[in-house]
């Protein structure tokens, strides 16, 4: 398999040798324009933050400002509807608008190289994650609304585990362990009933002997990766914490506190497990020093959109990102500089891919990665009731393959 479309941006600006920023303040609600431009200086690689700019001028009609931000989101690969685009017009002029329409029309055309990989049937509700035992060479797969842990054979999803759980999010396995770590979190597509907030650590041979290890009060478990020496971290999209489970550990304790983050998504490791990467929701993506509990943000030249990053796993000497909260909806390949600190190339590796509906998180097995394809958020409300029209669709897993990108 080959891929149809690759975009290479090659940054001399971060070869290892800047020094880390520290991570910046993130503002959960934006009381003023000038918070809203301090935002946007402080995380030059969000585009949440050029779109929140262009309202702000659009209220102050400050003509300047809506087209420098206009501009700055062509650069980054972000696409502006033209509905949006003919908001904005009025303001910066129709020439500018039109000389940047090319622009976002490139930045959203389809790139799609993956294939169909597995197939969850549609009675099984709201898968998000993905779960691969390299070493048993067995996927799992996890439900919001089905609250379910699933093992995904030839022959189909067969269910590992049910019954008093919360929503099941991320997960990751243990190296050294025959367990499956998995977040599970009581939230709005949480169908009623007992359930339960936390860490679980399963052993798909004895399921029913799972470990439970709670989380502080107010905790909303989404992602979980863990490191070379047992440590299991565990993110917070609600809060913006970061959890942490030491081995033998009883109750999850807090490593970063709520508010370090808008909303933490997913996490991966530097090779070495020195440095644990953590994507923001609205921000875009950190580094923590491990030993230190120091946070900055990616060294990254502004051209970069690294916002809206859902699931997040390592590759080699890179980071493949799944991008579906800032449009256009994209999977993307990140090498790291040497020091680890910083971004030295993008790749796109699929965008807008018609087959799609929002993918979610993935894995990487072998030289591929796997991924959801199309949770369908969209179709579920209150309580996992489904709405809209007709009933749900089976999941599809697709899978693509990886390249190794040059420093």
């Amino acid at each position: 398999m080959r891929f149809l479309f690759a975009l290479f941006l090659f940054l001399s600006a971060s070869n290892g040798a800047a020094q880390p920023v520290p991570w910046p303040r993130a503002v959960a609600e934006f009381t003023s324009a000038a918070e809203v431009e301090a935002a946007a200086i402080s995380f030059p690689n969000s585009a949440n933050m050029q779109r929140r700019r262009i309202v702000a001028a659009l209220e102050a009609r400050d003509g300047a400002a809506a087209l420098d931000a206009t501009r700055r989101l062509a650069a980054m690969g972000a696409t502006l509807s033209p509905p949006s685009r003919a908001l904005v017009a009025p303001l910066v002029g129709a020439g500018p608008i039109a000389a940047l329409a090319p622009v976002f029309d490139a930045n959203a055309a389809p790139v799609a190289g993956s294939v169909a990989y597995a197939r969850i049937g549609a009675d099984q509700h709201l898968v998000e994650g993905l779960i691969w035992n390299a070493g048993s060479r067995r996927l799992y797969a996890t439900t919001v609304v089905g609250r379910r842990l699933l093992e995904l054979r030839p022959d189909g999803a067969h269910v590992v585990l049910e019954g008093g759980l919360g929503s099941l999010f991320g997960g990751a396995t243990d190296p050294a362990r025959p367990l499956l770590w998995i977040s599970s979190a009581m939230m709005e597509q949480t169908p009623p009933g007992p359930g339960f907030t936390g860490l679980l650590a399963v052993d798909p041979a004895n399921p029913a002997a799972a470990r439970r290890i709670a989380a502080p009060a107010g905790a909303t478990p989404g992602d979980a990766a863990i490191g070379p020496d047992g440590i299991v971290y565990v993110s917070d999209g609600m809060n913006g914490a970061v959890y942490r489970c030491p081995p033998g550990c009883t109750m999850l304790e807090t490593w970063l506190p709520a508010g370090t983050f808008h909303s933490a998504q997913g996490m991966a490791f530097s090779a070495d497990g020195r440095l644990l990467y953590v994507a923001d929701y609205r921000y875009g993506l950190a580094v923590v020093e491990r030993a230190s509990g120091h946070v900055f943000r990616m060294n990254a030249p502004p051209a970069l959109m690294l916002d809206g990053i859902d699931g997040l796993v390592r590759d080699g000497d890179s980071l493949v990102a799944i991008q579906n909260g800032a449009p256009p909806l994209r999977i993307i390949a990140l090498a790291l500089s040497r020091d680890g600190f910083g971004i030295t190339a993008l790749r796109v590796i699929e965008r807008n891919n018609p087959a799609w509906g929002e993918p979610s998180l993935g894995v990487v097995i072998g030289d591929r990665l796997v991924y959801v394809s199309n949770p369908q958020w969209d179709r579920y409300g209150p309580g996992g009731v489904v709405t809209g029209e007709g009933p749900t669709q089976p999941t599809e897993i697709r899978a693509i393959q990886l390249r190794r990108m040059p420093r």
